[in-house]
């Protein structure tokens, strides 16, 4: 199977209304099936569509750009996209993840200060659709320099904030247009083991040993809040073969085109 949609309450025309979802290969494919649960209970809980994948989009990179991909592509179908990477547990699903999305603000985030650092993180996202987050994504993918890099998009994101990706800090952070779109999600939407929220809606396990991090995403989803979902949100329907190939050729075409101007 190479991936399946959970539609809830779709809209009618030609976008519906929010997205949430993830990429699982390898590795994470194991720890997938302890998270799932979570993302069909977040998702029908608040009517959201879910798609998962289950392959890279993309064989000449690391599979950590795929989230890439997927976001561009679902972007041009849907009004809002959310994204949790699959070594996440989704305890808590009450909460508007998008509160304070709108005019100014496109893309939501939790920032992380640990260790002096301040990292904003990628491993979930609410995202509006917008001519502003379709090109950031897109510039993404251009900043081929960190295509290799430790932390692959999440250094490319760095950069377009204003960060030295080497060494985030709030004191040597620079003004970026692309930052007067970002705020900062609540601490509670991706707690890590580093920077742990007292309250969190979702746990998060970032580079772990996939032993340790299995444990702690079970332990996680034992945990996970159970809340009552209407049936008649919990229609299934398989996702498209193909998705990921329009993603993708849409943010090649921007390199190439970037490419030719230089």
């Amino acid at each position: 199977m190479m991936g399946r949609r959970f539609r809830a309450g779709a809209r009618a025309g030609s976008k519906r209304l929010t997205v949430l979802c993830t990429i699982a290969t390898g590795t994470h494919q194991e720890l997938f099936a302890t998270a799932r649960p979570s993302f069909e209970r977040f998702a029908a809980f608040h009517g959201f569509d879910l798609v998962v994948v289950d392959r890279d989009l993309c064989a000449s990179r690391p599979p950590s750009w795929s989230k890439v991909v997927l976001i561009r592509e679902l972007l041009e179908t849907y009004d809002r996209v959310v994204w949790v990477d699959s070594d996440a547990v989704i305890v808590h699903p009450i909460g508007d993840i998008f509160d304070g999305i709108g005019r100014r603000t496109h893309l939501r985030l939790v920032v992380h200060r640990y260790l002096d650092l301040e990292v904003p993180n990628l491993g979930v996202m609410a995202i509006l659709s917008s001519r502003w987050s379709k090109r950031f994504f897109a510039r993404l993918w251009s900043a081929e320099q960190y295509v290799e890099h430790k932390w692959w998009e999440n250094a490319a994101a760095l950069e377009l904030l204003g960060y030295d990706v080497d060494l985030p800090q709030r004191s040597t952070r620079r003004r970026t247009m692309d930052a007067r779109r970002v705020d900062e999600l609540d601490l509670s939407w991706n707690s890590v083991p580093i920077d742990p929220s007292p309250s969190p809606r979702i746990r998060h396990f970032p580079g772990m040993a996939q032993a340790d991090r299995l444990l702690e995403m079970r332990h996680a989803a034992s945990e996970a809040a159970e809340l009552p979902v209407p049936a008649d949100q919990m229609r299934h329907s398989r996702i498209d073969e193909e998705i990921g190939k329009f993603g993708l050729a849409l943010l090649e075409d921007v390199s190439a085109r970037r490419h030719r101007r230089t």
